[in-house]
């Protein structure tokens, strides 16, 4: 078997244990979820709701560990699919068909498929007319190496930023107290990615806020302006209080987006903070 066969074969196999890896913690953060909306709406007690968390979590904990880790192996498989992909392209640029072309037909092939390939691809070398055609074959292995590569890209935006922070800080938290044996200069990586994506995504969220206070000054000078318009006569009471309701509607949805936001910043630095504080109370391994 060829390198490129085997890894292949390697990603199809990691893509099944990360997508059942990942579709586990997203099941369980939803159920979750609706357990927070219930208590939100009072249809079950504190006390129901900590114990439904708890046993969620309990269920979480081997596919947090497992994630962070699959997740690491995740960006070398793109790297290597990568070069995999562009070897393809540069291959496929020639005249004739390469041998580790061909071997790349098997990986995507059944075997009665790649026998009635095989003839032509024989043939190829004698004449343009067979060629063409062998070079469509091949254009359409590529892709399929491209349309995996874009699966591990999209299952590793799968799980956001945000709850990835979140699960890194719970998991911490339950190794120290239940004394689980955790490799620290491991998990000092996993919280330095998370960093980096969060830093992407706070950034983001700040562009937001400048944007939504703008939106909000704006609204209030135009909620004073109504108001001025009023008291000198320019406007009548029903036309005042229309544009007044308006506006006002307009201003508490921005003062809504703004709080939520600023909780979303808050929040999540505080679990980044929390996970760094954990890190640092753990004895790294001579």
């Amino acid at each position: 078997m060829s390198q490129e066969m085997r890894l292949i074969s390697e990603i199809r196999k990691f893509l099944n244990d990360y997508r059942e890896c990942v579709n586990r913690i997203t099941n369980t953060l939803k159920r979750l979820s609706d357990a927070q909306q219930m208590l939100a709406r009072e249809e079950i007690s504190r006390s129901v709701y900590e114990s439904l968390r708890k046993e969620y979590f309990e269920q979480l904990l081997p596919f947090i560990e497992r994630y962070f880790r699959l997740k690491s192996e995740l960006r070398k498989y793109k790297d290597r699919l990568q070069v995999l992909i562009t070897r393809l392209r540069l291959e496929g640029k020639g005249g004739s068909v390469s041998a580790s072309l061909v071997k790349q037909m098997e990986i995507y092939r059944s075997s009665s498929r790649y026998r009635f390939l095989a003839p032509k691809i024989a043939e190829a070398t004698e004449g343009p007319p067979v060629e063409s055609e062998v070079k469509t074959q091949v254009s359409y292995d590529l892709t399929d190496v491209e349309a995996m590569l874009k699966e591990l890209v999209d299952l590793e935006m799968k799980i956001d930023v945000i709850d990835e922070v979140s699960l890194l800080e719970e998991y911490l938290s339950y190794a120290i107290k239940n004394n689980i044996n955790i490799d620290k200069a491991e998990w000092e990586r996993h919280l330095k990615d998370v960093m980096e994506k969060w830093s992407e995504r706070k950034s983001s969220f700040l562009n937001q806020l400048e944007n939504l206070e703008a939106k909000l000054s704006e609204l209030e000078d135009a909620i004073r302006e109504n108001e001025i318009r009023f008291a000198v006569g320019e406007y009548d009471h029903d036309t005042y209080n229309e544009r007044r309701l308006a506006l006002e509607r307009r201003l508490n949805k921005v003062k809504e987006d703004i709080e939520r936001i600023q909780r979303t910043i808050e929040a999540t630095d505080m679990h980044i903070l929390r996970s760094m504080e954990l890190l640092g109370s753990i004895r790294r391994e001579v």
